[in-house]
C-alpha cells in the first residue's frame, strides 16, 4: 500500500473511534485484559496520536524515548475529545510529512512512512477489539488486512522476539481468503531452517491470533508448540497494549 493509503486508513479508524458513545467507555474489552473502552482511547491518544508523530520528528541518529504519562488520564467525554484532537494533529502531521524523510523508528533508522503504516495497523487491531467488545461489526478490507498481517510478520513479531525471546523456529502463515502469505522468523534463528509449522485462517482471525487474541478457527499443522510460541509472543512482549 502507498503511504497516502496508510494515512487514509488511519483517518478512517480515527473517525470510527470518535463516533463512539461516551456511555460505552466503561465497557470492558476482553481482548485487552483489565482494560475498558476508555483505556483503549487513552492508550491510543497518547501512544499513537501524540507518540508516533513525535517519533517521526526524531532524527534517524537519535532514539525517541517516549512521552511522559499524564498524572491523571482523562475520563468520559474528555477522553474522546483528547483522542479526536490528538489524532487530528497526527493525521495532519503525517499528511504534511515527506514519506521518505529520514527519522527514528522502532527498527532503527528509517523513514516517516514507517509510522504511517504502524499507526494504521495498531489502530485497526484495537478497532477490532473495541468493536467486538461493543457487539459491532468490524469490517476491514482484504487489502488492509493483508497489509496488517505482513507488517506484523515483518516488524511487530520480530520486535516482540527481541523483547521476549525468539520462538524455537520459523513458521509460515497464510490466509487463503485474502490471498496473503508470510514467514515468521528472527535473526537469531537459522534462516535456512524449514518452517516448523504452518498457521492458516481467515484474515481477521489470523491477524488477531498473531496479536495474542485467542482464536479457535486457526488451522495449525506441524509443530504446534512452536506455532503457539508465535501466537503468544505479542501478548508476552507487549501485554495489554499489544
Amino acid at each position: 500500500m502507498a503511504p497516502e493509503d496508510h494515512i487514509a486508513w488511519l483517518a478512517d479508524n480515527a473517525a470510527w473511534f470518535g463516533a463512539i458513545d461516551p456511555r460505552e467507555l466503561s465497557d470492558p474489552v476482553p481482548n485487552c485484559p483489565g482494560w475498558t473502552v476508555e483505556d483503549v482511547f487513552n492508550h491510543l491518544a497518547l501512544g499513537v496520536g501524540l507518540g508516533y508523530p513525535a517519533a517521526m520528528h526524531t532524527p534517524a541518529d537519535q532514539t525517541f524515548t517516549g512521552l511522559n504519562q499524564p498524572a491523571e488520564a482523562p475520563t468520559g467525554t474528555q477522553a474522546i475529545r483528547r483522542f479526536v484532537e490528538n489524532f487530528g494533529h497526527c493525521v495532519t502531521a503525517f499528511t504534511n510529512a515527506k514519506p521518505d524523510s529520514a527519522c527514528y523508528t522502532y527498527a532503527g533508522p528509517g523513514q516517516a512512512k514507517f509510522w504511517f503504516r504502524r499507526a494504521a495497523v495498531e489502530t485497526s487491531i484495537h478497532r477490532i477489539d473495541v468493536a467486538e467488545a461493543l457487539g459491532r461489526p468490524h469490517h476491514v478490507s482484504d487489502q488492509r488486512l493483508a497489509d496488517a498481517i505482513v507488517e506484523t510478520a515483518e516488524f511487530a513479531l520480530p520486535l516482540a522476539a527481541d523483547i521476549a525471546g525468539a520462538p524455537d523456529g520459523p513458521v509460515s502463515i497464510s490466509s487463503p481468503n485474502i490471498n496473503v502469505e508470510a514467514r515468521l522468523t528472527h535473526p537469531t534463528l537459522d534462516d535456512q531452517d524449514q518452517e516448523h509449522a504452518r498457521i492458516a485462517g481467515p484474515g481477521v482471525a489470523l491477524l488477531q491470533g498473531l496479536w495474542g487474541r485467542e482464536r479457535r478457527d486457526l488451522d495449525i499443522t506441524g509443530d504446534h508448540q512452536v506455532a503457539r510460541q508465535w501466537l503468544t509472543l505479542a501478548a508476552r512482549a507487549f501485554g495489554a497494549t499489544r
